[in-house]
């Protein structure tokens, strides 16, 4: 019976020890996780963006070659 007791308390030294570490680890995961799901999200907002802006680039091109193409007709 000494034998377990002398683990159990073995165990709950380690743990006292390194619940901290442990904790730490786990914060370090998260705050890594979301990072880069943050990361991914902003690339893909830019990528949303940048086609966006090309096609109101395009469009703007088109009008302004269009706008050209009447002045001059006229």
């Amino acid at each position: 019976m000494a034998a377990v007791g002398a683990k159990e308390e073995t165990f709950d030294v380690w743990m006292k020890q390194e619940s901290d570490t442990v904790q730490a680890l786990g914060m370090a995961y998260a705050e890594r996780e979301t990072i880069e799901a943050s990361y991914r999200v902003i690339q893909q907002v830019f990528l949303l963006c940048k086609w966006e802006l090309e096609e109101m680039l395009l469009r703007l091109k088109a009008f302004n070659a269009t706008n050209r193409a009447c002045v001059m007709w006229k």
